[in-house]
């Protein structure tokens, strides 16, 4: 009998992890990860602020997670509120969604990690998370081809419209990135997925859907406003226990990490629903074929009278001509 075939996963896991600080392009890509991520941009500050005191290894509080919306109320109230770490969520789901409330500190979490994985000191996220390098999606800045069909390379393709991404832009960090999926080193950050419209935001879920379908082991993180997420969702929802104020983590089921049972349905009813639009515009077609059939019969029936009126009125002519000579030839007589 032949060898069993290899998942997907099993070959991803044969390949290498790079070293990152070995790399040159790697280590000029962390370098202006540093530079977008490091700082924590705060609006109408004074200028007798010191800039460093907004650094953010200096004042980033590590969250954890909660399972569901907090209100202030809560706090106020100083109920008992049981959360999980971010970086433990991480090191335990491949897939994560963090959503919150405007200002919850969802984009916080994007630089903290973009930075912290790009820093060459040791720190707590490199200690959980290892030699992960950071893929940043700030979905907000990004260009999106919504003229081709949604897939892990167009997504790939939206990261390389970022300037922070420069250096990986050229054949040689192109092929480093890609390596790095299939390693499963790569950590997709993808940040803002409420600031879409809905075409964009439909376009980003399938294009995320099949890159973890592409690479099932590479971990990514979503972030998103809660208003209007439940429209376009990008998980199964999970209950696991969790803390921080503001903030839902909700992990995507191992088992089936792309759709839940009521997303499938509402394919399926919207599949349904195309496939009675596509019946209709078949019989429409058919109505039209029809018409266009009569009407060209019609042109033909007009044709073929105009060619016998034609003929009648040659014959009359010839008539009338006949009776003239035969007119004449008497008056003559």
């Amino acid at each position: 009998m032949g060898s069993k075939k290899q998942s997907t996963s099993d070959m991803n896991n044969t390949l290498e992890q790079i070293d990152p600080w070995n790399s040159m392009p790697l280590l000029d890509y962390y370098s202006t990860l540093r530079a977008e991520f490091s700082y924590l941009r705060v609006i109408n500050v004074g200028n007798s602020q010191d800039e460093s005191d907004f650094h953010l290894d200096k004042i980033f509080v590590r969250p954890s997670l909660s399972k569901q919306h907090i209100l202030p109320s809560a706090m106020e109230e100083k109920k008992q509120l049981d959360g999980e770490d971010v970086l433990d969520l991480l090191r335990d789901e491949k897939r994560l969604v963090i959503l919150g409330d405007p200002g919850a500190g969802k984009s916080t979490i994007i630089s903290w990690l973009s930075n912290s994985l790009a820093s060459p000191n040791g720190s707590a996220v490199t200690n959980s998370l290892g030699s992960l390098v950071p893929i940043p999606i700030i979905l907000r800045e990004v260009t999106f081809n919504l003229n081709v069909p949604p897939s892990a390379a167009e997504l790939i393709e939206a990261f390389f419209t970022q300037d922070l991404s420069r250096h990986l832009c050229n054949r040689m960090g192109r092929a480093l990135l890609d390596h790095l999926l299939q390693a499963n080193q790569a950590l997709i950050l993808l940040d803002g997925v409420d600031e879409l419209d809905e075409a964009r935001t439909d376009w980003l879920r399938k294009a995320w859907f099949d890159l973890c379908r592409k690479y099932p082991d590479c971990k990514s993180l979503l972030t998103s406003r809660i208003v209007g997420y439940e429209s376009h969702p990008f998980h199964i929802i999970k209950h696991i226990d969790k803390k921080q104020p503001k903030l839902v983590a909700v992990p995507c089921d191992d088992d089936q990490p792309f759709e839940d049972d009521v997303y499938q349905k509402a394919e399926d009813e919207l599949q349904k629903a195309e496939d009675e639009l596509q019946k209709v515009e078949d019989e429409l077609q058919k109505i039209d074929n029809e018409w266009n059939r009569a009407d060209d019969e019609w042109l033909k029936a007009g044709d073929e009278w105009h060619s016998k009126q034609e003929y009648l009125a040659s014959i009359t002519r010839e008539g009338e001509r006949g009776l003239a000579r035969y007119a004449h030839l008497r008056y003559v007589a």
